[in-house]
């Protein structure tokens, strides 16, 4: 009876007279049985069962909706990212009511009575009139409050006439932007002075966004810490506390101070967005500019900071000499007393 070539093979092995081509194929079968227990064991360790046992509990609940292939094939985002654009609220919060820097502080005006007292708000609303309306302030002279303020901002802002239409102009624009924006007012910390506003608007946690603007300080105070401070309190909360990927710029092609202010914080120019509205019943183009959160991390953050510390290195130096010459006037005011005596 004829013999399989199988058990040939075996046979030549327990007799001990097996071929080379006998030997060829158990280690052929030795490498297949080999490669097979190795594909099993990275199925199993690398979870891919686990994620067709996943795949098979998807099916039966979405039928054949889990199966089909999805909308876009770019990387998924890191699931903090996503978990933030699902959870954070659509108004920002802050914990403490405000944001504090070095030189500056802002702090949050509410809508409601029960977190800012009525008189409180009348306060404020009295001196930031006091502060924007053209009249000699903080060792600053007279203004056109116009030219220097009032015209870049909303049309609803002003300028105001009096304290009391400040104030609901404040009120008016807080309800307005309840929903979805932020608005402080600028403390400057060595003076105590109030010294101008600034707000998030837009802000848009599905997609981590929002945007800087509304931002205006006393003539004053243009020109010092204040400003790039103020701008770098917004930034941090957005992009550290907050972890948002986007923050925006938009202001008047025609406003060149502010466009000026958005390049000192690191915004890149992102183009014109012609006819972009009807503002004070003529043409307005807008600049947009933008920051990504790669931008801060790299290098916008780290920019601001080395101004800022030529800013504030700046201001010790005028305060040394302003302290000196005092001193000096004092001794001469002395000496001369003397001489009269």
């Amino acid at each position: 009876m004829a013999t399989s070539p199988f058990f040939s093979v075996v046979q030549g092995f327990l007799n001990g007279t097996a071929e080379p081509y006998q030997w060829g194929i158990l280690a052929g079968c030795l490498v297949y049985i080999t490669g097979v227990v190795v594909v099993l064991y990275l199925l199993v360790a690398g979870g891919s069962f686990e994620r067709m046992r996943e795949q098979a509990e998807a099916y039966k609940q979405l039928g054949v909706k889990a199966l089909q292939v999805p909308l876009t094939s770019k990387p998924r985002l890191y699931e903090a990212l996503l978990e933030a654009s699902r959870s954070l609220p659509r108004r920002p919060r802050l914990d403490k009511g405000c944001l504090r820097g070095r030189g500056v502080e802002l702090r949050l005006i509410e809508t409601g009575d029960e977190v800012q007292a009525a008189d409180e708000k009348g306060a404020l609303a009295r001196t930031l009139f006091g502060i924007s309306d053209g009249s000699p302030r903080y060792g600053h002279g007279g203004y056109d409050p116009i030219e220097q303020i009032w015209r870049w901002l909303p049309e609803n802002l002003g300028p105001p006439e009096g304290a009391l239409e400040m104030r609901k102009f404040l009120d008016r624009t807080m309800r307005a932007r309840e929903a979805d924006s932020a608005t402080f007012y600028v403390l400057d910390q060595p003076s105590g002075y109030v010294i101008g506003m600034a707000s998030i608007l837009e802000n848009t946690p599905t997609h981590l966004r929002a945007e800087i603007g509304d931002m205006w300080l006393t003539p004053a105070f243009r020109g010092t810490y204040a400003g790039l401070e103020a701008g770098q309190l917004l930034l941090r909360f957005l992009f550290e506390t907050l972890g948002y990927r986007r923050v925006e710029w938009r202001c008047d092609a025609d406003n060149y101070a502010a466009q000026k202010a958005a390049e000192r914080m690191g915004f890149v120019k992102e183009g014109v967005l012609r006819k972009h509205m009807i503002w004070r019943e003529a043409n307005r183009d807008t600049v947009l500019y933008a920051l990504a959160n790669s931008d801060w991390r790299d290098s916008a953050a780290s920019q601001i900071e080395a101004r800022l510390e030529q800013l504030f290195e700046d201001v010790k130096g005028l305060q040394k000499t302003e302290a000196n010459a005092k001193i000096g006037a004092a001794r001469d005011n002395s000496a001369s007393a003397k001489k009269d005596k």
